[in-house]
């Protein structure tokens, strides 16, 4: 009985110390994966996040490319969790590359935990030569790609840099109409009217 009772309290110590490593966030990385471990020169990389997020929560994690280019950022609602087509990156160089994704603890409104990594290996573009042999191509950027965003969005002024790029809500062209004892406003993440202080 003396040892049922000293395995029961290890078990709650246990648990209890679980329950609190997790407490004050919405989830965590578990896991990354390539669709394509090897990719060309200038081909975007589609991978994807995987781990859990609370229900009705967010999941805020950090994105390192591991080709100097600074850190970036992403926030899921979901997992697993794949960047749409204009957000994935891609290599100017060929090598290998290790991504690295971290949870962001100390985001305030999505904090994340866990991390994960994978390599992806980049080779030169090739093209088809005599009796079906291939030769490697020296691929030259002949100036920055043209970021794109989605409907509705528009690259922010000043953000392209080393082919990242930040978008922004597009503004109305025509003002919306406020009620009265109330002023328009807007700024990058949205528009409305304000009460007018009396």
């Amino acid at each position: 009985m003396r040892h049922f009772i000293v395995l029961i309290l290890i078990a709650a110590v246990s648990l209890g110390i679980a329950c609190s490593a997790s407490a004050g966030i919405n989830g965590n990385v578990l896991g990354l994966e390539l669709k394509k471990s090897t990719v060309q020169v200038g081909e975007k990389v589609e991978y994807t996040v995987k781990g859990y997020v609370a229900t009705g929560l967010s999941c805020d994690f950090k994105v390192l490319l591991g080709d100097g280019r600074p850190v970036s950022g992403a926030v899921a609602h979901q997992f697993p969790y794949t960047p749409p087509p204009y957000a994935r990156p891609y290599y100017t160089k060929p090598g290998k590359y290790t991504i690295k994704v971290w949870g962001n603890t100390n985001s305030v409104n999505a904090p994340c935990g866990g991390q994960a990594s994978t390599v992806v290996t980049v080779v030169d573009k090739l093209k088809p030569g005599i009796g079906g042999m291939h030769v490697k191509k020296k691929i030259r950027i002949a100036g920055p790609v043209k970021p794109i965003c989605p409907p509705g969005w528009k690259v922010k002024p000043g953000s392209i840099s080393d082919g990242g790029f930040t978008c922004i809500a597009k503004k109305p062209v025509q003002k919306i109409k406020c009620p009265p004892n109330t002023e328009y406003f807007e700024n990058e993440c949205a528009i409305g009217c304000k009460p007018v202080p009396r």
